[in-house]
């Protein structure tokens, strides 16, 4: 069993799928716009492109995909950007209980050395969404063979209340444990930590392959 990421809500035991890569992309060109369609709507961002994609998966009601830097392995990333989506789910909570939630489950893995701090409300292309930082300081203990002992990890993450489904969008890194009183991902620069991948844009599922029509 392999669980690629400390706060991901899905235990997965498949192999990572085959995902062909694009070898037209300009030289100079730093980022493309990435559009994918998840359920009921199309999840819209900007890919850095020395970001590669690294993993996805789906199965009942739920929707995987992972990127990783051009230059890491998933087996021991230590920088991670994450879509995820669930089915059906929209009429069922509000954006910060869903987050509220995940800290919960976070609080039962990491204990004293959780990490929860809630950035507010937003809108998401006129969805209700939360943001929040989570994470744990120190991996103590720890089930994942990909995580190391007195190690942390920490992310941004963005809960997005969709016409039908849920979609959780995240970015963390993973390096040596820290203080809470110094975390590497703090309100005042949580913005620019996930600022590579934005905008990230619910859109409708009608339209070209990659239009984005909210």
């Amino acid at each position: 069993m392999r669980v690629v990421s400390l706060l991901m809500l899905l235990t997965l035991t498949v192999s990572a799928a085959g995902i062909e890569s694009v070898d037209t992309i300009p030289g100079d060109v730093k980022s493309v716009a990435a559009v994918i369609p998840i359920y009921s709507q199309k999840i819209s961002f900007i890919l850095p492109t020395d970001w590669k994609s690294a993993f996805q998966d789906q199965r009942s009601g739920a929707f995987l995909i992972e990127f990783i830097p051009q230059d890491e392995v998933l087996e021991n990333w230590q920088n991670l950007f994450t879509i995820q989506g669930f089915e059906k789910l929209a009429d069922k909570t509000k954006p910060i209980d869903f987050l509220d939630g995940l800290a919960l489950r976070l609080k039962e893995s990491c204990g004293q050395y959780s990490v929860y701090e809630q950035l507010g409300h937003l809108t998401v292309s006129k969805h209700k969404a939360f943001a929040a930082i989570m994470g744990c300081s120190n991996s103590v203990v720890t089930k994942n063979s990909s995580e190391k002992k007195g190690k942390s990890e920490l992310g941004y993450y963005l809960a997005i209340q969709g016409q039908q489904d849920y979609y959780l969008i995240h970015k963390s890194i993973r390096g040596d444990s820290f203080d809470k009183d110094n975390m590497p991902i703090k309100p005042d620069n949580a913005e620019e930590f996930i600022a590579g991948f934005m905008p990230i844009e619910l859109c409708q599922l009608d339209g070209k392959e990659h239009e984005c029509n909210k």
